[in-house]
């Protein structure tokens, strides 16, 4: 039976959402699989875009030795999980690629319990994925890696779209030039800035924060257990093409493989 791979991209994701309350299908993929605690995002512009071009590497190659790709990433005409998820099923079952990227996630969601509820969908897609995968015997021979999309939420269009989002700030903030300038009464003015300060450094991380990254599945080479080591999402490349026996691309990779 051949070996397949599946990278699962969900947007936005932090380590600190991984738990039964909102993500229980990846954690438990998480306790059966081998996860990176150490794990950074790459600088990036883009989530998807980003994350295309890191596979360029491998997928660029693949085709080349008889493997068969796929990519399933949310267009603008239908950005939802649901859209995406029928769309990766199909693609599974009538070509089933030997490696597949898709990503699931709005990538920047307001905070509360809208982004609560984002990151739940993106965790049943997930699991949608992997009862699939199970139910078509697939798994046995199938690496899944999940990890979080580098999404940039500091821009300011996506910043004014969380404050716009928050009870307190709404219609008394506008970002413009990347400045922020107070459009609300004087007597709010002092309590509101306090609280536009934790949301301000809530939604705008660092371009290499650390994201959730693991690796799950029925092949054997995806482990079991917590590995310390610093990896990266630019070790995604790498790590595909030693699944697939590629040799390194003239130049070498910018990661390197992590299992």
């Amino acid at each position: 039976m051949k070996r397949r791979v599946y990278i699962v991209v969900l947007a936005g994701l932090r380590p600190e959402e991984v738990g039964e309350a909102l993500t229980p299908n990846l954690l438990a993929l998480r306790i059966d699989g081998t996860y990176f605690p150490q794990a950074r995002s790459a600088p990036a512009a883009e989530t998807i875009p980003d994350h295309a071009r890191m596979l360029a590497p491998v997928l660029d190659r693949l085709p080349e030795q008889g493997f068969r790709t796929c990519s399933v990433l949310p267009d603008t005409k239908h950005p939802a999980d649901a859209f995406t998820s029928h769309a990766l099923h199909t693609m599974i079952e009538q070509t089933d690629p030997d490696l597949v990227l898709v990503a699931f996630g709005d990538g920047d969601p307001p905070l509360g319990i809208v982004r609560s509820l984002a990151v739940r969908t993106s965790d049943e897609q997930v699991g949608k994925l992997v009862r699939h995968l199970k139910a078509t015997g697939r798994w046995e021979r199938s690496v899944l890696v999940v990890v979080a999309g580098g999404s940039s939420p500091s821009t300011g269009a996506s910043l004014q779209r969380h404050i716009d989002a928050d009870s307190l700030l709404r219609g008394k903030v506008v970002v413009a030039s990347d400045q922020l300038h107070w459009t609300g009464p004087p007597s709010d003015k002092a309590v509101a800035l306090r609280h536009l300060e934790s949301v301000v450094s809530r939604v705008c991380r660092p371009a290499t924060a650390p994201v959730p990254l693991l690796v799950a599945g029925g092949d054997p080479v995806a482990g079991r257990g917590v590995s310390a080591a610093p990896v990266s999402t630019v070790d995604v490349a790498p790590t595909v093409g030693r699944l697939f026996g590629l040799p390194e691309p003239p130049g070498g990779y910018a990661g390197r493989a992590f299992i």
